[in-house]
């Protein structure tokens, strides 16, 4: 239930980035291609494993939220300076 909103959230974060402000669209556009790519055989790899399609979905977002977390927590503008 909660990965559609993180994937609905996450391309107005990714948006302000530098790097996807000053590259190439087509660049992005295979960028996001193989991500795709990749996060559909990580779907077909995690339904031969485990017969619960809700418990793959869950294994499925939580690498993407750690690494949000972990980008949040090293980001230098996430928290204002004191």
């Amino acid at each position: 239930m909660w990965c559609p909103l993180f994937a609905a959230w996450l391309p107005f974060q990714i948006a302000d980035f530098d790097l996807f402000t000053n590259a190439n669209f087509f660049v992005i556009f295979l960028l996001f291609f193989l991500f795709g790519v990749s996060m559909m055989c990580l779907a077909f790899l995690l339904s031969t494993l485990i017969s619960s399609a809700a418990t793959a979905q869950t294994i499925g977002c939580v690498p993407a939220i750690i690494a949000r977390v972990v980008d949040c927590a090293f980001d230098k503008h996430a928290f204002p300076q004191m």
